[in-house]
């Protein structure tokens, strides 16, 4: 009679969570699905809808030519844009920081039209 074979705990797949799969819909949309596990231990499945829009940015030279550099670390040999293994998707912000010699440009201008001349003070 053969002895049942023991298996090694750290062999077992119970915890092994299906691939992230990703489909692009006919609308554009591209569907995530992934899987994790909650705070009891059970298989939660993950669905994300993206919809990827085209932006075109002006950026300085020094920007442009980072863009160019070799990846390193996890993404070493990979190629250009970002790798879904070692990137996070954060929420969408949208905020463009002004210069500051324009701002404050643009608040003396504001000054001048409200009041005319602006008040000065001085302490001798």
């Amino acid at each position: 009679m053969s002895k049942p074979l023991k298996s090694d705990w750290a062999e077992e797949d119970e915890f092994e969570l299906p691939p992230t799969t990703e489909t692009l819909g006919a609308d554009g949309i591209t569907t995530i699905v992934s899987w994790k596990l909650n705070d009891a231990g059970k298989k939660v499945k993950v669905t994300r809808r993206v919809r990827r829009k085209l932006q075109t940015q002006v950026v300085s030279h020094t920007v442009a030519e980072r863009k160019h550099w070799a990846k390193f670390g996890d993404d070493k040999g990979k190629p250009a844009g970002p790798d879904r293994q070692t990137t996070i998707i954060g929420e969408n912000l949208h905020f463009k920081i002004a210069p500051l010699n324009k701002a404050a440009a643009r608040r003396s201008r504001g000054r001048q039209a409200a009041g005319g001349q602006g008040r000065r003070l001085s302490s001798l």
